[in-house]
């Protein structure tokens, strides 16, 4: 069986990443499977030709979040983990947001920005005291695109709310409400075909209110509750996720509280801190669907 892992042209020199691409080839390769890394600009050399669709691998990993190279190998015939509609709903946090809210999914109440063309400042401070009145300080404010905790900024005032703002110009971006019972921590639950796969207890080492590892957190093994783990599986069925990671955050009576999504969550860290084989977990899914 041949698959493709197809990565950022851009971070797959990166050991954060090459890490993980490992895992997962090491994973194939112990199950006899062939799995080529493959990148985004690799492929735009290739699958313009008419001789390419020729030679299609079995199925394909989508690690780089690119919704319209994931639609075009399954106009191909092709099987993609996770699928372009998955990516799609889980590459903008915006459209995740929506989706599960529409689910009745416990999540931070949040309020998506409009797009501010003109910098029209009068209008909009008026915004900003609206949204003020309705989620109060301090609130989070976060960008729709990224990872690892970056553009997730805390803001206590409307005059570092509208600086924060201006980090994204004409980036799509949210205002969420703060869950303070739950700064600086959060759960991260591995689901894999539905499954639970893996779980991990984050803390902040600095207090910074986010707990992402790659800002200095700190990750130790953790036993989600049944509420977790169920909440954490009905999301990843909800946006139709083969892999997911899924950060749970912990409410006023340590009820879980959705947080964030990744579709394509490293699995390096949670792989060392809880021992689990999570590469090995998802190309055995790979292997069950395809066959």
């Amino acid at each position: 069986m041949l698959g493709w892992l197809i990565v950022n042209s851009f971070t797959a020199s990166s050991k954060k990443f090459q890490d993980n691409y490992d895992l997962l080839q090491k994973a194939a390769n112990l199950r006899n499977i062939s799995l080529t890394i493959k990148t985004d600009i690799d492929l735009f050399y290739v699958l313009h030709k008419e001789e390419s669709k020729n030679t299609k691998p079995d199925f394909v990993i989508s690690w780089n979040n690119d919704v319209f190279l994931a639609k075009y190998l399954e106009s191909l015939g092709v099987r993609v983990f996770n699928s372009s509609e998955a990516i799609e709903h889980t590459a903008n946090k915006a459209l995740t947001h929506i989706r599960l809210n529409d689910c009745g999914l416990p999540m931070p109440k949040t309020i998506l920005a409009p797009v501010n063309f003109n910098q029209s400042e009068g209008l909009y401070r008026d915004f900003i005291e609206r949204v003020v009145d309705e989620l109060a300080f301090p609130m989070i404010i976060k960008g729709c695109y990224g990872s690892f905790g970056k553009q997730v900024f805390l803001a206590h005032s409307a005059q570092e709310l509208v600086e924060k703002a201006q980090v994204f110009q004409h980036k799509p971006f949210m205002f969420q409400e703060f869950i303070a019972s739950s700064n600086g921590r959060d759960v991260r639950i591995n689901i894999v075909g539905n499954q639970p796969a893996a779980s991990m207890l984050r803390t902040s080492g600095n207090d910074d209110f986010r707990a992402n590892i790659t800002n200095g957190g700190i990750m130790r093994t953790y036993q989600p509750t049944d509420e977790q783990i169920q909440l954490a599986i009905r999301a990843s069925k909800e946006l139709g996720l083969d892999f997911a990671g899924v950060d749970l955050l912990f409410g006023k009576e340590n009820q879980p509280i959705i947080c964030e999504i990744n579709g394509n969550s490293h699995i390096k860290n949670i792989t060392d801190c809880t021992g689990a084989d999570i590469a090995g977990a998802m190309i055995d899914h790979v292997i069950a669907e395809i066959r």
